[in-house]
């Protein structure tokens, strides 16, 4: 996902979020304010309501057949006359009637006067009110009160209130109830809700149009930063980033700018090392200060030493532009083996070659990757001839002599010119022993230092103990068989 996108939706979230949470506290406080206002109304009404409500009058009604007196016929033409008084439609009072705890059951509220104008919920006098234990009525029986959440009983959902009628003596006679249609309170909040509804869609559309416009604003810098580093990425480092703005993207363009600088300069550097020395080589001189470069260390290498035999000759009968040919080709083939096997050029020798292994980089397996290295270097010479014989080239031979031990590793010269190099006896024996495999007539010779870290991996002859031209001691050397390794694969 884009980081505008990201940006895009993050802000509209955020808006939101911030709307919608907004719009529930006043909701909230806009139900709250709501109820606490109707609560204020409908305790008005009841206590006006029961003071005009004949206290005596209502200690007299006990049965269901005081129903027929003329003293509940009067009650009940008070209390509906109070119940249309208070219709409207901010107030709507729905019902109205009169309960008293139960002579028989104290624990109990019963209805003495019930002023409905619906027959199918009128409740006679001495009829139980069971929902009044659930709400706290009897709690409260002896005062006005009205609960602080909608009443829910057999007949509805209201707001309710009470207030106690008393006789003429100014003693307890019943409590009158109140019940306000709770419509009012569903009107007015589903109208807030359309309304926030419609403030919520059109803050989003809006929080849409302004997420797009700022985030475009916001990420053209970047994008226009993010495809330059593509780019550059991609090798292209003459790409600069042209930024005006006075911002951390501009700064931030800048210092890219002067990163690919750098960068192409490094690369023109890279480009002339790489025609010299190996990658490996190169990149410890890049990494390098000059008195670094400047210092030899003192490491254990194995020396790779190869050379095609009689070339001076071969070279004799053939055109100076088929020798190159040939010849490039050859250390193009060997170099690539070389390469793959972490080893490292330190220099041709005409149309030999002298390879490092250990160094600049400490190798493990450096005495392994020596010895696969001479073999592969041996198979690959034998697809060249193939592929020379085809064309009517000459036939090259090769031999390898391959000693390991320690020898001097650095740079040669002066900060003007200097060449990358091992010096010491190690390269010597690996030399005698190149030349060694004339006389024995073998591909590639290896020293027994060489051979103790091998482990048996290949097949290899001894040829015992061996005097090099121009050494007192003699070393043992061994033979490699190019054909088979130690499992019996062949190459």
């Amino acid at each position: 996902m884009k980081y505008r996108t990201k940006l895009y939706l993050a802000f509209v979230l955020l808006v939101f979020c911030t709307t919608f949470v907004g719009l529930s506290l006043v909701y909230l406080n806009e139900r709250e304010n709501l109820i606490e206002n109707l609560h204020s109304k409908v305790l008005t009404v009841a206590a006006t309501s029961a003071k005009i409500i004949n206290g005596d009058s209502l200690e007299t009604i006990r049965t269901r057949e005081d129903v027929n007196t003329p003293v509940f016929q009067e009650i009940v033409k008070k209390m509906r006359a109070i119940l249309t008084a208070n219709r409207r439609n901010d107030l709507y009072v729905i019902y109205i009637y009169t309960i008293r705890p139960s002579p028989t059951r104290p624990n109990d509220i019963e209805v003495v006067v019930d002023a409905s104008e619906n027959a199918q919920v009128f409740a006679s006098p001495g009829d139980l009110y069971p929902e009044a234990n659930r709400i706290g009525i009897l709690q409260h029986i002896h005062e006005l009160w009205s609960p602080k959440h909608l009443v829910t009983d057999r007949w509805g959902s209201f707001l309710a209130g009470y207030a106690p009628v008393l006789n003429s003596q100014g003693q307890y006679a019943a409590t009158l109830g109140v019940n306000l249609s709770a419509q009012y309170v569903f009107q007015e909040l589903n109208r807030f809700k359309l309304l926030a509804g419609v403030t919520l869609i059109l803050t989003l559309i809006g929080a849409f149009v302004a997420g797009a416009i700022l985030s475009l604003l916001a990420t053209h810098s970047l994008e226009e930063i993010n495809e330059k580093v593509l780019q550059i990425g991609h090798g292209d480092l003459k790409v600069r980033i042209a930024l005006k703005t006075d911002d951390e993207f501009g700064n931030l363009a800048n210092s890219i700018n002067e990163m690919t600088k750098h960068l192409e300069e490094s690369e023109k550097l890279k480009i002339n090392f790489i025609r010299y020395v190996s990658k490996h080589v190169m990149e410890k001189i890049l990494s390098s200060d000059i008195e670094s470069l400047l210092k030899g260390k003192r490491m254990k290498v194995t020396i790779l030493i190869s050379d095609i035999r009689q070339f001076t000759h071969l070279s004799e009968g053939l055109p100076p532009e088929t020798v190159v040919s040939l010849l490039n080709e050859y250390l193009d083939t060997m170099l690539n083996v070389v390469f793959e096997n972490n080893g490292t050029l330190d220099k041709f020798m005409g149309d030999g070659l002298r390879v490092e292994f250990g160094a600049p980089i400490d190798d493990p397996n450096q005495e392994k990757n020596a010895v696969k290295t001479a073999i592969e270097m041996q198979l690959a010479l034998r697809a060249l001839n193939r592929k020379w014989k085809e064309k009517g080239q000459p036939h090259l031979e090769m031999g390898i002599g391959i000693h390991t031990g320690s020898a001097i590793i650095g740079n040669i010269g002066s900060e003007r010119r200097m060449e990358y190099t091992a010096i010491g006896d190690t390269l010597n024996i690996a030399t005698l022993l190149e030349k060694a495999t004339k006389t024995s007539k073998v591909p590639i010779l290896v020293s027994e230092t060489t051979m103790e870290n091998l482990e048996g991996l290949y097949h290899a002859k001894n040829l015992g103990p061996l005097t090099l031209p121009g050494r007192e001691k003699t070393i043992t050397v061994y033979a490699i068989d190019v054909s088979l390794d130690k499992e019996g694969t062949d190459r």
